[in-house]
């Protein structure tokens, strides 16, 4: 399993922060044509420029995405500290604001910038989902209607830039496969301390809007040791879409990994005392299932079970779907008798101890049960992964994934190709499931030879 995890305890979160250091993984070349070309199909009509250049804080050397229309510069992740007399208090850098640039033209331009490349349906979902909760927050700390939301917080060209950008590394680090996603941890979210200078006046860190969105999606963060702010509303935006979607964790890789790349994010400004620096550890983590020395090893997991005897059918076929999609390995169930004689069902649930609680909530919510028993077990599997192959059949272009087992030595003990791509091409080409599965594994054969 791929994963990353998001250093965010140490200088907080940002949208640009987040985005360099997603850069210098993925590439900076590629995602630097990916943003020109969102400029460039943008209503901008001023000149821009944009660039990711080496810069050093506090002598560590990271990546700085360096954004400015007309030689004004738009990024805002950390403030600079006004003279002594005014209390040092943090002054937001002032914004290129686009008095014309409404909520319904955000979301317009949101969707252009997705589409200019090939983003899955779950990556345009996260990223609306991020815009949306800027959005929400901010009409909801100004009380006003979501039409009506003052833009000089939120609606310059770089929050599209911010959250499109990061959408686009994600997807290239594999964080919205439907086969195997990598997994996104956090740590707490360090919003940094003091007050801060705004168009609305002086405010406390967390600034309203960014406050209201670790309250209303319940992120955890710290407040730190420097008066700067740390975090904002674009940056803690991006992470609660991407929790509200579960493909977030909030806690640090609690397993053994190995680290592939790290990624290194630098902020304009330097702060007091610490780097202005967001690290990102791409990594996967080690195969347990791996045999040393022929000796097998188990892992833990965990078996929830609960009997219900008052439950109809369509509603354990729901709580079946959305079980898989909270995260449950696998469910089961069974038709029993219960005590009175009476028809009931045992329903067991399989599943890895961060998502316990999480499962159990949703097992008395969506059936009513008084009550689940907890079974702490181990177990042992055979190592997987899942090939990729494109292939051409009559014309048409289609993928199938091909599953394929490993025993602890590493020799393959079965192959498996998935069934819905090929019902995909059955009912596409007219033709029987045996037929395509002699046809996909040919070509496959072809592939591999």
């Amino acid at each position: 399993m791929e994963l990353l995890f998001i250093d965010c305890e140490y200088s907080g979160i940002s949208g640009d922060l987040l985005l360099s250091g997603l850069s210098s993984i993925v590439g900076i070349d590629k995602v630097k044509t990916y943003l020109i070309k969102i400029l460039n199909s943008l209503p901008i009509k001023q000149k821009f420029s944009i660039d990711f250049i080496s810069k050093k804080t506090h002598g560590i050397e990271g990546i700085y995405m360096d954004f400015s229309i007309e030689n004004q510069n738009l990024n805002s992740h950390l403030a600079t500290i006004t003279s002594e007399k005014e209390q040092n208090l943090v002054v937001r850098p002032k914004k290129h604001h686009h008095s014309s640039y409404k909520i319904q033209d955000m979301r317009k331009d949101l969707n252009l910038s997705l589409n200019l490349f090939d983003s899955k349906e779950t990556t345009k979902k996260c990223a609306r989902l991020a815009l949306e909760k800027i959005i929400s927050a901010e009409s909801q700390v100004h009380g006003v209607p979501l039409e009506e939301v003052h833009l000089h917080e939120i609606g310059s060209i770089d929050t599209i830039i911010d959250i499109t950008g990061a959408m686009f590394c994600l997807q290239e680090l594999g964080v919205f496969n439907q086969k195997e996603p990598t997994k996104i941890y956090i740590s707490p979210v360090n919003v940094g301390n003091g007050k801060i200078k705004t168009a609305h006046g002086i405010m406390q860190v967390p600034a309203p809007a960014t406050a209201k969105i670790l309250e209303l999606d319940q992120i955890s963060f710290i407040f730190g040791t420097i008066n700067f702010e740390l975090a904002t509303p674009t940056g803690v935006a991006i992470l609660a879409s991407l929790k509200e979607l579960n493909f977030l964790s909030e806690k640090k890789p609690s397993f053994p990994y190995k680290i592939k790349k790290i990624g290194k994010g630098v902020g304009s400004y330097n702060l007091p005392n610490q780097a202005n620096l967001l690290r990102i550890f791409y990594g996967q983590k080690e195969n347990l299932n791996r045999i040393d020395n022929k000796k097998i090893q188990y892992m833990p997991i965990f078996n929830l079970e609960t009997n219900v005897d008052d439950v109809r059918g369509e509603i354990l076929g729901y709580l079946i779907t959305k079980l898989m999609e909270q995260g449950a390995l696998d469910v089961n169930i069974i038709p029993t008798i219960t005590k009175k004689n009476r028809p009931g069902y045992l329903i067991s649930v399989i599943t890895n101890e961060d998502k316990v609680e999480r499962l159990t909530e949703l097992l008395i919510k969506e059936t009513g049960t008084l009550g689940v028993r907890l079974l702490k077990q181990q177990r042992y599997c055979l190592e997987r992964k899942v090939n990729e192959h494109k292939i051409s059949i009559e014309g048409h272009n289609f993928v199938i994934h091909e599953k394929i087992a490993m025993d602890q030595n590493g020799n393959i003990v079965q192959k498996k190709m998935e069934f819905e791509d090929l019902k995909n091409v059955a009912d596409k080409l007219h033709l029987s499931i045996r037929d395509v599965e002699n046809i996909v594994d040919s070509l496959i054969k072809q592939i591999n030879f």
